[in-house]
Formats: C-alpha cells, sequence, structure tokens
C-alpha cells in the first residue's frame, strides 16, 4: 500500500513536471534550435547526396546555364613551372680579391722566371702552380712566360686586368663557370687588336683567377617568380548549357566541385556529427538570449515577442543560406534586422540577439572571423543610431541606413587594409565588399519600413509608428469620442498633453503615454450623458440626482469594462487596453460612497463595494496617465492656479495614490513622482494662465483720446474691429 502511494506521487510529481511552464519552454527552446539546424543543414544536404563517402558521384549533373571555373591545379602547375624557369635575380658581390689573386699570381710565375732553375724545371715548376682544366692551355701559359719578354708580359698583364675589370663589372655567376661559358666572355671584353698569343695568355690568366662575383638576391627573386606566377592567365573550363558537369560513378575532382558550386550546389558536406554541432550551438545560443530576456527583459518573453523574435531570426538564416556563394556575404540585411527589432524590443535586446543569431550562423556556415566582427561593430552602431529615433517621422530609419552604410564602408575598408598586409586579397573581393555592403546598409530603412506593418498586423505587437498613428484624432473611435462625448474627449486631450509632459520628464514613453491618455476613457461613449464633462455641453441635469448611489457607482465604473469592449471592437493593441484597465486602478469611487453612507450609514456601506475592479496599474506609463487624469479632473475645481496652491493640491493628491498603494506595482520612484509633479504644476500653470482685464469704457475711453489727439479720424473707429480684439484677449 506504501510503495502504491510512492508510486503515485512520482507520477504525479513527473506529470505535474511535464506540465511546468519551464518544461514547456525548455521544450520549445529546443525545438527552435532543431528548427534552425534543419535550416541551416539544408544548404548541404542535397551535395551530400549527391557524392558518396568515396567522392563518387552518383548521378549525372547537367548545366543548366554557363559555368566558368578556373582549374586551379594547372593554373597552379603553369604558374610553378614559369617560376621555376625565371633566372635568379643576382647582385655584386665583393671581387677586389679577384684582382689580388691576378697580382699575386702574375708574381709567383714572375718569381719562377727569374728563379736559378733550368728551363725544364722552371716548366714544370709553372705547371704545378696553374690549375686550369686543359693541360694544353696550362702548358702554353707556361712556355708564353719563360720565353717573352719582360716587357711583353707586362703588356699581356696589363690588359689581362683591364679585361678582368671589365669581366667584373659584367658579373660572373655560377651559371656561367658551370656552363663553361668563362672563355666566350672573357673574350668578349677583350681587346681585339691584341695579338692572338697574347689574347690566348690573357685567357688562361683569367680562367685561372675568376670565380663568381654575383650572388642570388633571395628577396628580388622571390618578388619577380611572384610577379611572373600573378602575371599567369587561370586556365578556366567552360560548361554550356545542357554540357553533363559529371557523370554518374565519377570521382569528383576539384574542378568538378567548383562548377558544381557555381551550378548552386554546397560544397561543404554535413554528416550527423556535423549537424549535432550545428545543434548544440543554437542550443546554447537560444539558451543564452531566453536567461537574458528573463533576467534583463522579462516583458519581451511573452508569445508575441518570442513570434517576432523568432521569425525575424529564421528569416535572417533563410536568408544567409540562399545568398549565392559568389556574392559577397555583406549582402545579409543585418542592420536591417537590428532596426526592427530595435523597435519591437529595445536597441539593447536587439544588438545581443543580432550577436548571438550572427555567431552561430557565421560558425556553422564556416564564415571568416573577420566578417563577423564587422558584422558585430555595424549592428553595434545600428542600435545606437536606432536608439536616437524619436519615432516622429519615419525618415529617421532611412537616415540610420545612411549613417550604418557609412560605418560599413569604413569598416570593410579597415579590414581590406589589414588583409593587405597579411594576405594576397584580389581588389575585385574588396570591390564587391564595398558595394554589396554599401547597399545592404542603405536600404536596411526602406526594408525595416516596408515590413513593419507586415509584422506589426501578424504579431498584434504596436510599435511606436503604430503608436502615433493611433493617436491621429481622425481615428474612427477618437471621431466618435469627439462628436458624441465632446467633454470626454477635451478632458482626454488635456491629460494627454499634460502626461505627456510628465512622462518626457522622468524618461518614460511619452508617445504611448500621449496616445493611451487619449484612450483611457472611450468607454464613456456608452453612456456619455452620466459623466459631468459632457452634461454642462449638452446642457442636461445631472441624471445621478435621482438615481441610488450603488447604481450610479456601477454606472460610473462600468465606463472601464465598457472602453475594454470597444477597444476589442476596434482591435486597439493590449498596450492601450492597459490604460483603459488601470487608469483607476482599484482608485474608491468616494463621491458615491460617501452618498452612500449618508443614506444607509456607515456599518451597512464597504469600501469594496465602491472602488473600481483594477487592476493596478503595471507599469510606469499607465501609472503616470492614472496621476495625470486625478490632477486635471481635481484641478478644473480650483479657484487659484498659484504656483504654491497648485504644488500643494498636486503632492496631496499623489500621497493619497501612495498612501491607498495605487502605485504599489509600478516601477515609479519618490524622484519621479516629485518629477511628475513639478512637470504637470508647470503645465496647469501654462494651461490656466491669466489675461489682462480691460475696462468696461475702454471703447469710450479711446474715442475721447482719439479726438483730443486727433490721430485717428472720427470715421474710422470701428467698433467691430474693437470687439474682435477684445474677443481675442478674452480667449
Amino acid at each position: 500500500m506504501v510503495t502504491s502511494k510512492t508510486e503515485i506521487s512520482k507520477k504525479s510529481a513527473i506529470l505535474e513536471f511535464l506540465e511546468s511552464p519551464s518544461f514547456k519552454n525548455c521544450m520549445l527552446l529546443l525545438v527552435f534550435a532543431l528548427v534552425f539546424t534543419l535550416l541551416l543543414a539544408s544548404k548541404h544536404f542535397f551535395f551530400r547526396s549527391l557524392i558518396d563517402e568515396n567522392n563518387i558521384a552518383r548521378q549525372d549533373v547537367y548545366a543548366e546555364k554557363q559555368i566558368e571555373v578556373v582549374d586551379v591545379y594547372k593554373t597552379d602547375q603553369r604558374r610553378k613551372e614559369l617560376a621555376q624557369k625565371l633566372d635568379p635575380v643576382m647582385r655584386p658581390a665583393e671581387d677586389t680579391f679577384i684582382m689580388n689573386d691576378l697580382d699575386n699570381f702574375v708574381a709567383s710565375m714572375y718569381q719562377v722566371k727569374i728563379s736559378d732553375l733550368s728551363m725544364a724545371e722552371k716548366h714544370a715548376k709553372l705547371l704545378s702552380m696553374i690549375d686550369l682544366s686543359d693541360s694544353n692551355r696550362a702548358s702554353f701559359l707556361a712556355s708564353f712566360f719563360l720565353n717573352s719578354s719582360n716587357e711583353t708580359i707586362e703588356t699581356t698583364v696589363a690588359k689581362a686586368k683591364h679585361t678582368l675589370r671589365s669581366v667584373l663589372i659584367v658579373g660572373i655567376t655560377e651559371k656561367d663557370i658551370n656552363d663553361n661559358n668563362i672563355l666566350k666572355i672573357i673574350s668578349r671584353n677583350t681587346d681585339r687588336e691584341t695579338p692572338r698569343n697574347q689574347m690566348k695568355a690573357i685567357s688562361c690568366l683569367l680562367e685561372q683567377v675568376i670565380v663568381p662575383n654575383m650572388v642570388m638576391d633571395e628577396v628580388a627573386t622571390d618578388l619577380a617568380r611572384k610577379n611572373v606566377a600573378e602575371s599567369v592567365t587561370p586556365i578556366k573550363v567552360v560548361f554550356e548549357p545542357g554540357d553533363k558537369i559529371i557523370s554518374q560513378g565519377e570521382r569528383v575532382t576539384k574542378v568538378k566541385r567548383d562548377a558544381l558550386l557555381k551550378a548552386g550546389y554546397s560544397i561543404v558536406q554535413i554528416n550527423l556529427r556535423g549537424m549535432a554541432g550545428i545543434f548544440g550551438l543554437f542550443v546554447i545560443g537560444i539558451f543564452a538570449v531566453y536567461y537574458y530576456l528573463k533576467l534583463f527583459e522579462q516583458q519581451f518573453l511573452d508569445r508575441r515577442h518570442v513570434f517576432v523574435i523568432t521569425l525575424l531570426a529564421l528569416i535572417l538564416t533563410f536568408l544567409s543560406i540562399i545568398i549565392p556563394p559568389d556574392w559577397s556575404i555583406y549582402l545579409l540585411p543585418i542592420p536591417a534586422f537590428v532596426i526592427m527589432l530595435s523597435i519591437f524590443t529595445n536597441p539593447r535586446t536587439a544588438f545581443f540577439i543580432t550577436v548571438v543569431l550572427t555567431v552561430m550562423i557565421s560558425s556553422a556556415l564556416w564564415l571568416a572571423a573577420a566578417r563577423i566582427s564587422v558584422f558585430i561593430l555595424v549592428a553595434l552602431f545600428t542600435a545606437v543610431c536606432t536608439s536616437k529615433i524619436n519615432y516622429t517621422k519615419r525618415f529617421q530609419i532611412i537616415r540610420v541606413g545612411l549613417e550604418v552604410s557609412i560605418v560599413m564602408l569604413l569598416c570593410i575598408l579597415a579590414l581590406y587594409l589589414l588583409q593587405l598586409c597579411l594576405t594576397d586579397m584580389a581588389a575585385k573581393w574588396f570591390w564587391s565588399d564595398i558595394v554589396f555592403g554599401t547597399i545592404n546598409c542603405l536600404f536596411s530603412g526602406i526594408i525595416a519600413l516596408g515590413v513593419l506593418p507586415i509584422m506589426e498586423n501578424v504579431s498584434g505587437i504596436i510599435t511606436p509608428y503604430g503608436i502615433s498613428e493611433l493617436g491621429d484624432a481622425n481615428q474612427p473611435l477618437l471621431k466618435r469620442l469627439q462628436f458624441e462625448a465632446p467633454g470626454t474627449f477635451s478632458h482626454s486631450m488635456m491629460l494627454s498633453t499634460l502626461a505627456e509632459a510628465a512622462a518626457e520628464a522622468i524618461g518614460a514613453n511619452a508617445p504611448l503615454v500621449r496616445v493611451g491618455a487619449l484612450y483611457h476613457d472611450v468607454g464613456k461613449l456608452k453612456r456619455p450623458l452620466f459623466f459631468i464633462e459632457n452634461q454642462n455641453y449638452f446642457g442636461i441635469e445631472n441624471p445621478h440626482c435621482k438615481l441610488n448611489p450603488r447604481l450610479s457607482k456601477m454606472v460610473i465604473v462600468s465606463h472601464v469594462k465598457d472602453g475594454l469592449e470597444l477597444a476589442e471592437e476596434y482591435n486597439l493593441p493590449d498596450v492601450l487596453k492597459d490604460f483603459i484597465s488601470q487608469h483607476h486602478g482599484t482608485t474608491l469611487a468616494s463621491y458615491f460612497y460617501t452618498q452612500a453612507i449618508k443614506q444607509e450609514g456607515l456599518d451597512n456601506v464597504a469600501q469594496e463595494q465602491f472602488r473600481y475592479p483594477g487592476p493596478k496599474p503595471k507599469t510606469r506609463e499607465t501609472a503616470i496617465v492614472m496621476i495625470a487624469d486625478t490632477v486635471e479632473s481635481a484641478s478644473r475645481t480650483l479657484k487659484e492656479y498659484s504656483q504654491e496652491e497648485l504644488e500643494k493640491f498636486i503632492n496631496r493628491l499623489i500621497v493619497e495614490k501612495l498612501n491607498d498603494g495605487q502605485l504599489s506595482d509600478c516601477a515609479l520612484t519618490l524622484k519621479d513622482l516629485k518629477v511628475i509633479a513639478e512637470t504637470l504644476s508647470k503645465t496647469l500653470r501654462a494651461a490656466h494662465h491669466q489675461r489682462i482685464k480691460y475696462h468696461d469704457n475702454i471703447l469710450e475711453e479711446l474715442e475721447n483720446r482719439s479726438k483730443q489727439q486727433k490721430i485717428i479720424p472720427d470715421d474710422k473707429i470701428l467698433p467691430e474691429n474693437l470687439s474682435s480684439d477684445d474677443e481675442k484677449s478674452d480667449n
């Protein structure tokens, strides 16, 4: 029995966990991650099914358009061949020692010549000193020195030095020596009028001492070979429409892969492990966004905002996979994504979500880290620019696009200059990135303006621009209020001015407050004559004088419920419905409560029976409208609008709201309340300013003065004009 109870409790705990919001949220996030994973993996799936594990094509593929690809292998081979054939760039080396070697060699031979040895011994001695590959030439040089006169030897040596200088200026390389070109070089640089035997002796002498005096300049040689390689025209393979790109069973080469890429197939192969990696990446990113919203922006965790964020993220992800591979990735509309998300949420949230999504997409598609940094910088600047919009003119969004395009251009330029120092980046890619990136940013504002109305209708979220449109007095519901309840409409207009000024003073959403104030009392359209501001306009007696206080309370309080019904009928957004339901909170209808006590006695009347249904204001904006509504209505009972009287009056009303707990659920601080009180006081004093009171006999006085001074003729005094001036002054 105990065991069965334990099992039942465990099952109930499991069911409770499965039905808990936390579990549902986790499952929803996992579903989002799976959808994003499948979307990104779809970019690689078709190519993977086209080629098997052994890199063999599974089917025939034909070109549907002209495809031109570069045969990278053959082009590289051609470049290597030309670079290897290029002679190295040489530079002169130190060669003074060669001339010294000649002098020393000649001096040594001369010493043998003048020695006391026999001719045979001298000849043998000289042969041992001469290091020539041709023995006949060595024997000739020895005999020339022994048999020639000193004058002939000096002349020959002088010509040899002259020839050697010319040869060294031309330069001798290892290749010259290996190719046996030394004798030819010596012959070309020897005086043509030199006798044949001296010319032969000179060539033998120089062949003995000449060594290479030119060494390879490695830097210049590498640069020359690089220039030669770059000058090679790429070898291209062209597939005309209808040509077979690859056949079934054929091995897929690099050229075939590039052709398939041009044909629209992806060359990246993603298997199940790769998909698991993408899925894990998106799980981490989505949970990061979820916890960020939960900790800092809980108001955006509702169903509608989650729908907008997810839909925009899916659209951006889809666009990232359909951008052609040979197009610049800077065409990805991240600026437009940031603008739209900033309008639906706020710039800080939009930037955080954009960074997370950009990193996830870039990682899944293997985009370069430098491009990710450009996207993040542009997203940051877009969020900053969007935060400065006051949503009064739609052109401000287009201006954001113009400003962001400049930042995109500068970022790409800076990245190009950096890459130019590190890698060989082709100029065509730079210009492609500049053009696509700039166009993307320029049109981001236009894209956002076009998509915003659609997203508003689909999600049901009202943006600041939608709020401004609802504030137009020509809106059907406001038009009805203007004609059917003119006193209420006048009160709402005055309230919108007061509340908007207070909202701006404390940094709240002033446009929302203004529009919310216009709609807060639309429920009075159901029974406009039961509200005092309309009774004066229509000139009727107050019907509450003939009603029971409880019935009057029901009529007055019901304008909140009636207002919500009208809001539903006219498809007003939830954010405006909050102003209708919360602008009275759970305030006590004190007048009818007092009347009921007089009629029924204190013991028979409970306060809860005469309170508005609520709820209390949940936001600063609805709380501002509550305070301004109370102040504006009560201020009409004042006889004097001096600064001191108004401030005391407003402070007393705010303290009453605080003591009644009406402001306990909103985020207004005491500092905010002080600023609101000061702002309301200034605005009311401006609205209820006093005019100078003219004397009753002003016309007579002016007429007498004109007669005495004769400035204006009698027949030019027009009472009608003066009356018109008086009316303007009184107004």
